[in-house]
This record gives structure tokens, sequence and C-alpha cells, in this order.
């Protein structure tokens, strides 16, 4: 078959290796030279090619895709040779898109596969590169197409495959399902420590700490020896329960025991420890001792538990470091601002707006997104453009009077209308 593509892509002459090996082929072909000629001699040399080798040459014509025109015509040849299917060749074709942000380029290679396998679901989570985000949660995130994802794996023959199991444990837990999460946990016949870190970091980040915790103590009598993601899991779970004490035994338990050396996400969970307690002052020192530079991250958490505690003096230490590492971010003014707000430093407030707008940058709205009837919502931070936004702010309204009624208080005072 020989069909023509105008302005196709075709290999420069020290890329014509017909005979040559694949290693270098694959070589030459990412020497690629692209330039517009008539396609014809482009399909021509890869008629020639055996099917492997043509699959290989097309993965590395990709891999040396660096605009959307040459995407559009290394995928026109793809199509031209019948491999748009092909379980190799189309992974990297969506990758590439989201690469190159054609995401819907991506979304419609994607419809195209009748049977897609994970490489092909891996491939799309290119629309998390590029902050797709209602894109990723109705592609990837949606509890319903989930389960489908389960007995469909369980039918197919893949249940007790470990790494769809985990990967199932991995969405249940993101999507808050974590009793589900649980359940496909207990019933795996075989859990390596990919399982055991799922399931644990899962069950902290939701607030389960204790669980978490009781479930590390098993995953130990089972022989799993734990890693620096399990730890990050368990330091978590004790953050969420305020479980100081615990929280440093375990972190020099990573170090003597299993020889972990700790990195930036363990010294963050450390801090966001003691911050949460209100041990604002430790939590500084030992910022202050840490063999490493703290990163924006571990100051903004000293920022944030700074405003719960309404400690302004090292909420403008924190400050002060956030502008050294991050400067003109105004999340971090904002949130200064609110503690001046807090302790009633209006001048304060006052001169922090100014020095925001001095930045010439403004912080961009709180954005949430939930599944409603099947459709992905998405609200942002005193939005009033939904066509039921009454109701909404009526909603909230009532759950607040009823929390306060029960005797808790909170800061929701200005979403009142």
């Amino acid at each position: 078959m020989t069909t023509s593509i105008k302005s196709c892509y075709f290999l420069s002459s020290e890329s014509i290796c017909i005979g040559s090996s694949n290693k270098t082929c694959s070589a030459s072909t990412k020497r690629l030279a692209f330039a517009p000629k008539i396609g014809k001699l482009f399909s021509y040399f890869l008629q020639k090619l055996p099917h492997r080798l043509l699959e290989e040459q097309l993965i590395a014509l990709l891999q040396s895709c660096r605009t959307k025109k040459q995407l559009y015509q290394i995928h026109a040849q793809v199509v031209c040779h019948g491999l748009e299917r092909n379980h190799y060749v189309a992974p990297k074709i969506i990758t590439t898109c989201a690469q190159l942000k054609e995401m819907g380029h991506a979304h419609k290679a994607f419809d195209h596969i009748l049977d897609p396998n994970v490489s092909l679901w891996n491939a799309m989570q290119g629309y998390s590169q590029n902050e797709l985000n209602r894109e990723v949660v109705r592609l990837l995130g949606a509890l319903d197409l989930g389960k489908w994802v389960q007995v469909y794996a369980e039918s197919h023959g893949y249940g007790g495959n470990t790494y769809v199991v985990n990967a199932l444990i991995d969405m249940y837990a993101k999507c808050g399902t974590v009793e589900n999460a649980l359940y496909v946990f207990v019933n795996m016949s075989t859990k390596d420590l990919i399982s055991w870190n799922t399931v644990i970091n899962g069950l902290a980040i939701h607030g389960r700490g204790a669980d978490a915790l009781s479930l590390f103590e098993q995953m130990k009598r089972a022989g799993v020896k734990p890693d620096g993601i399990t730890f990050i899991g368990v330091l978590c779970a004790c953050t969420h329960m305020g479980m100081v004490a615990d929280g440093f035994s375990h972190f020099q338990s990573m170090i003597d025991d299993y020889s972990l050396v700790p990195r930036m996400e363990h010294y963050g969970c450390m801090v966001d420890l003691l911050a949460r307690a209100g041990l604002l002052v430790q939590a500084v020192e030992f910022v202050n001792k840490m063999p490493v530079k703290a990163d924006a991250v571990i100051w903004a958490t000293l920022l944030g538990a700074c405003r719960l505690h309404k400690n302004v003096d090292l909420a403008e230490v924190a400050l002060h470091q956030l502008n050294e590492l991050e400067p003109g971010n105004p999340t971090n003014y904002v949130t200064l601002s609110n503690i001046y707000k807090d302790v009633g430093k209006w001048k304060d407030v006052a001169r922090l707006k100014a020095a925001m707008k001095d930045t010439g940058r403004r912080k961009l709205p709180g954005c949430s997104l939930i599944e409603v009837n099947d459709d992905i919502v998405q609200f942002y931070s005193l939005d009033e453009r939904h066509p039921d936004s009454d109701e909404i702010y009526e909603a909230l309204d009532g759950l607040i009077k009823l929390s306060r009624s029960s005797g808790y208080e909170s800061d929701l005072t200005s979403f009142e209308q």
C-alpha cells in the first residue's frame, strides 16, 4: 500500500538504514532531520521495514517530535500503516500529545482504542501534566469507572495481577473510598511493598491514622521491609493524630533500624507534626537543625500553622524565608494578611496589601472539583456563576449555623452572605 500524505516528513539520507541493525537504525532515526517533503518517499521507506522494526522507528520518530505539525505528520503515517491501535505505538502518540499540550488530539487517539491496556491508561495521565484537572477527574478519577475497571480486571483474569490490584487500591484511596481500598488489599493473594505503601498512605491521608499505624505493624510482622514512602505515610498518620512523641520515634527508627536517609518530604512531615500540635518554636528549631535547607513547602507549612495558632512573629519569619525561595508568590502574602486580620492588626493588613500590589501578581482563586449526577462541577472561592449558587450558599449558611450550635467555631464567616 502506498499512500501519499501531503507535506509528510521523511528521513534524511543518514537515516535510511534498511538492512541495518535495530540499534543502528533507531539511533539514526533519533538524528532525524525533519524537513517538508512529498510523502511517497517516506511511505515507501516505511513499507520496506519489518513490522517490529517499523514500530521501533515510529516510536523513535515520536521521541524526536518537537512541534505539533511534526506530530500530525507522524501520526498520519501511523494511521496509514494500521498501527494507530498498536499497544506499543499508541501510548507514545498519547504521551507526545501530552508533551506538546495537544490534549484534544490525545483524547481522540485514545478513543479509537477498542481495548486499552495499562500502558494506554498510564499515558493518559499526561492530562495532569497540563493541569487539565477536569479531564483527569472525568477520565481517571470517576469512582464508577474505577469499579468497572475492577470488575473487568477480575473477569478477564487480572484479579491476581499485583500491578493491576495495586492500581485499584490507589484509585479507591484517591477517590476517598478507603473501605474499598482496604477490601481489595485484604483480599490480595500476593502483597508487595507497593501494596502496603499504597494502603498505609491512603489511610493516613484520609485521617485514619490508627488504622495506618496498625497496618504498618502488620507489615513489619509479615517480613516486608518498609522504605521511605512507607514512613511518609506513618509520619502523616502521627501528624493527623497529634502523636508527636510517636512521630519522632518512627522518624528515628527509619534512620537507626532501616538505614534510610530522610528526604525533604520526611522533614516536612516532622515540621507539620510539630506545627499542627502548636509547637511552633520547636518546629522552627527543627528546621534550623535540618542537614538540608528547608524548601518553600516547609516554610509554607509553618506559615499556615501560624495562622491556625495566631502566631504573628513566626509568621513574619516564615514569610521572609518564603520571599527568598519564591519571591512574589501572592499566596504567602494573603496568608500573613489573614493572620493580621485574625488578631486585628489592620495597619499591617493595609501595608501587606500594598506590598502585594507591588509584586504585580494576583492570587489565583481557590478551586474545587466534585462529581454530581455523573458530571464534574467546578467551583471557585466565592463563585456565584453556578445556576444553583443561591441554593448552594443557603445550604452552606445552614451548615455553618448548625456547626456553631454544636459548639464548633471556624473562620467560615467570610462565606456568609
